[in-house]
């Protein structure tokens, strides 16, 4: 089971045995990153609340690599501009999180462009839209990897943590049923073995983690969680809850 880091802690840990996704990163710089993120963000009964409003330096301030994923979004509509900043070596993810500007934040043009240039793209999906809208559109465009998913919509911005993971478990075997060709990597609310096990039951490509770097305390085992079901078969619920036993009573 691959493990991700997700943005925005992918841009500044790179731990041995996972995958960085660094970004967010619009085409332009988006100043004040830092003092949105002590103005907004908060932890309530839910989650993690932010309102930053996807503040990061802009692409052309960025390092390439072929190792770590680069995450991709756009608010002015301007996503063509990657195309040129971009090489086609990098794995890319498109972070579809802003729907006032296209019904998929991304038009078929341009996703079409994008397809084609880059081999490795993958979709952060919005659970604030009909997600099996999404997964068709993706695939319909050649992009058969997808990230459930982004931060739920609330009157104090988006919503990470335990309610993104009830809405992926409650829709992700859905996705898998409808759509068994994505390969879809699961995150949103892990924070102890059990949530690994949780995620790896459904038989999922990998997860990702991003929120259980506010309690650092608890990824040790997070991590051993996933290092020991390297050995076990996908969709293997029985196996699972035999090294569940075993190494996390």
């Amino acid at each position: 089971m691959n493990v991700y880091i997700s943005p925005p802690f992918g841009s500044r840990i790179n731990l041995k045995g996972t995958i960085s996704i660094l970004g967010s990163f619009t085409p332009e710089p988006r100043k004040g990153l830092v003092k949105q993120t002590f103005k907004t963000l908060r932890h309530t009964k839910k989650g993690w609340v932010n309102k930053i409003g996807l503040r990061n330096p802009g692409i052309r301030n960025t390092t390439f690599n072929s190792t770590s994923v680069i995450s991709l979004v756009s608010v002015q509509d301007n996503w063509e501009e990657f195309l040129d900043i971009v090489p086609s070596r990098q794995k890319i993810e498109l972070n579809l999180s802003c729907p006032n500007v296209h019904r998929y934040s991304i038009d078929s043009r341009t996703l079409g462009q994008i397809t084609t240039k880059y081999d490795w793209v993958m979709g952060k999906l919005s659970p604030n839209g009909d997600i099996f809208d999404q997964c068709k559109f993706l695939l319909n465009h050649n992009v058969r990897r997808i990230h459930m998913s982004n931060a739920i919509a609330v009157d104090q911005g988006g919503l990470s943590g335990r309610e993104v993971k009830k809405f992926n478990m409650r829709y992700i075997p859905q996705i898998q049923k409808e759509f068994p060709e994505l390969e879809i990597i699961g995150g949103g609310g892990i924070y102890y073995p059990q949530d690994v096990f949780e995620y790896a039951s459904l038989g999922i490509e990998g997860i990702s983690l991003s929120t259980i770097f506010f309690t650092p305390w608890r990824l040790r085992k997070v991590l051993k969680a996933t290092k020991i079901l390297e050995t076990v078969v996908a969709h293997d619920v029985k196996s699972i809850n035999v090294i569940r036993e075993r190494y996390f009573k």
